[in-house]
């Protein structure tokens, strides 16, 4: 039996441009999931918590799962930077191990807070 390895990424201010808030970003791959593609937020800064977060559909902009703890500003940071970078968050989600981090990285952009 052959194990698959699933590729994801956490994303910090330094890639998002979103101050305090960690992005984790992950690929479905081959796995059949009962729901479409999205992200998880963590709710404890500067650090990714998987027992403290919440999901967002990329597709909708509604979180999915989970309580919202951050700032009413900052997840509306994290929505305006999942349309910024919706088309690369859509093809890292369906192809994530055919497409590198690497290259995944090389083009997701960080939103301008000011």
């Amino acid at each position: 039996m052959k194990t698959k390895l699933y590729e994801f990424v956490n994303l910090n201010s330094n890639r998002t441009g979103i101050k305090k808030i960690m992005i984790h970003v992950y690929c479905q791959g081959d796995k059949e999931l009962p729901h479409g593609p999205r992200i998880k937020v963590s709710n404890v800064y500067e650090k990714f918590r998987n027992d403290d977060c919440f999901v967002i559909n990329i597709l909708t902009l509604q979180v999915e799962e989970g309580a919202v703890k951050i700032k009413l500003y900052e997840l509306e940071l994290v929505k305006k930077w999942i349309l910024l970078n919706k088309k690369i968050l859509l093809k890292f989600w369906k192809s994530g191990e055919e497409n590198s981090i690497d290259v995944f990285l090389d083009n997701v952009k960080k939103i301008d807070t000011k």
